[in-house]
């Protein structure tokens, strides 16, 4: 045994395995390779030497372990001729080809195995390495019985490695459908954010530009002073006040903003479309008070009209007055609110 396998063992002991684990493995691993007496070794340095021993001095328990094959199967390499191998190699076949070439034909000769390559280049298995199930014991199997054997193993690990790639292949679909959500997630938190920096950003620069025009406004007054003395009877500059037309102008200007169609697509349409409708009923029920009374709290037309920035504004531009959690329009100006509702039908479609 040592002879035989003498460059294994070597191999073991320099890795520092136990000399009796090592020699234990020589004689009782079912995968005569040094990966199979490494694996033989991991999977017993929990049991005792002695036990090991014990176990393999009984003839029993060394017939059942010699009869527990690789359920894999045994690679066909040591089964062909190595010089006809790598000539078929050197003639671009790959290994498994050459190798079952060369097994099916029983080595006969280069030629042979060439022909029965022309022959089988077309099946489905061409390319898949063969197997064999190695016998330890038992009537040795012929040449057909050998086949048999090998061709049902090939199908079944054919088989196996379809499940596994199925397998892997719905776990990457699952993968690739969680990523797709948290990318959607990221990207409306990040839109969120993006809206909320936009307020900020439009409210500091509507402060801005009346602290601007409150400025021009004091300079100028002071200049008429210095020009003319205190007792300039001339009155001070008066800021222009916006008509209702100009206010809901603004507010469409600042829905644009706010509300981009490739990030909300409806957001502002829906809005305007729901403020022209209420303008239409108070125009043709001016008397009806269920027209000109609108419940903010109502789940829809908040989501519509109350939580989009400058929805509210346009109702109150042109009348309408909160009074205890009602927008509510006393007096309806048919000639403003048809006006209103031209000026925003077109950004309502």
């Amino acid at each position: 045994m040592d002879v035989e396998y003498g460059y294994e063992k070597q191999q073991l002991l320099e890795m520092a395995f136990d000399p009796k684990m090592v020699d234990l493995a020589l004689k009782r691993s079912t995968v005569k390779t040094l990966e199979g007496f490494i694996e033989w070794i991991e999977k017993n340095q929990d049991v005792a030497v002695e036990q090991l021993e014990k176990e393999a001095s009984n003839p029993n328990a060394m017939t059942e372990e010699k009869q527990t094959a690789n359920p894999e199967g045994e690679p066909i390499s040591s089964m062909v001729n190595d010089e006809f191998n790598g000539i078929l190699q050197s003639m671009g076949y790959s290994k498994f080809v050459s190798e079952k070439a060369l097994f099916f034909t029983q080595s006969k000769s280069v030629e042979a195995a060439q022909e029965w390559i022309d022959e089988h280049k077309n099946d489905p298995d061409f390319e898949e390495e063969l197997r064999m199930v190695k016998q330890e014991e038992g009537p040795k199997m012929s040449k057909e019985e050998a086949i048999k054997a090998a061709k049902e193993l090939q199908a079944t690990l054919r088989a196996k490695r379809k499940a596994e790639e199925e397998k892997n292949e719905r776990e990457r679909e699952r993968n690739r459908i969680e990523s797709t959500k948290a990318l959607a997630q990221a990207k409306k938190e990040a839109e969120e954010a993006q809206y909320k920096r936009d307020i900020e950003e439009l409210k500091r620069q509507k402060k801005k530009d009346e602290e601007d025009k409150k400025k021009i406004l004091e300079q100028l007054q002071r200049d008429k002073e210095e020009r003319f003395g205190k007792k300039f009877a001339g009155s001070a500059p008066v800021e222009k006040k916006q008509t209702p037309i100009e206010k809901i102008d603004v507010a469409i200007k600042q829905m644009r903003i706010l509300y981009p169609t490739h990030s909300y697509p409806d957001t502002m349409k829906n809005c305007l479309a729901t403020i022209v409708k209420v303008i239409e009923n108070c125009v043709k029920n001016p008397t009806e008070e269920k027209f000109r009374k609108i419940n903010k709290e109502n789940a829809a037309f908040k989501a519509r009209v109350g939580d989009v920035v400058g929805g509210l504004f346009i109702l109150e531009s042109i009348g309408f007055q909160d009074k205890d959690g009602f927008l509510v329009c006393d007096t309806v100006d048919s000639a403003l609110f048809e006006e209103a509702a031209s000026k925003i039908r077109p950004n309502a479609v």
